[in-house]
């Protein structure tokens, strides 16, 4: 019967220390849950604020107008650039003409 007994407390002890490990776990999730959402309450307050919303959806379709608009300002000012920098080229072979004739 003592070796029964003590098998039975070493389960328990064992049941016991499994016990304790998940409830250690149950706190740390229930902490980072809580981190979690306060986070996400936080994003979308700031959504809203910045973007007048915190729909996924909508903020989705923002991005991509955003993005849109941006790839339409970069070819913009790629193409002011380019035609600023034919311009300075011919004003530079102009110039170079012009000084060819005075030698």
């Amino acid at each position: 019967m003592p070796n029964e007994i003590q098998s039975v407390e070493k389960e328990i002890e064992v049941l016991r220390k499994r016990h304790e490990n998940l409830n250690k776990l149950q706190i740390q999730s229930e902490r980072d849950l809580k981190h979690a959402e306060d986070k996400l309450k936080e994003l979308m307050e700031n959504a809203r604020k910045e973007y007048g919303t915190d729909d996924l959806d909508a903020l989705h379709k923002k991005l991509e107008e955003m993005k849109a608009e941006n790839d339409r300002k970069c070819k913009d000012y790629k193409e002011h650039l380019d035609t600023l920098e034919k311009k300075l080229n011919e004003i530079e072979q102009d110039y170079k003409e012009s000084t060819e004739g005075d030698t």
